[in-house]
């Protein structure tokens, strides 16, 4: 999974920043390099993108995890997710089970 720089100008297009979103929580971690980033995981109507963001806002960090045409199809992958949003590394998990590289 590559974490992108640049937040902010990604999410501020046409599409994604008029978009409603469906949230999927704000406990997500991801262990990188002995530090534990946080994040939350939202997914976009307009696009079907489900991402995460870094709460640290001088990070900037997002990574896209799919694309789902449907609200039923997002939360029918993102099912048990908030039993998942709590383990150690959580986003890798999410990740994996999405079938995102890296």
């Amino acid at each position: 999974m590559r974490l992108e720089r640049g937040y902010e100008v990604w999410i501020r297009s046409p599409e994604r920043w008029e978009s409603q979103e469906l949230d999927f929580g704000v406990h997500w971690t991801l262990q990188k390099r002995g530090i534990t980033l946080k994040f939350r995981v939202s997914w976009i109507e307009k696009t079907g993108e489900l991402y995460a963001v870094s709460l640290c806002p001088k990070r900037n960090f997002y990574v896209v995890l799919g694309k789902f045409k449907t609200k039923q199809e997002v939360e029918k992958a993102m099912d048990g997710w908030a039993e998942l949003m709590w383990q150690k590394d959580s986003l890798r998990k999410l990740a994996e089970r999405l079938g995102v590289a890296g």
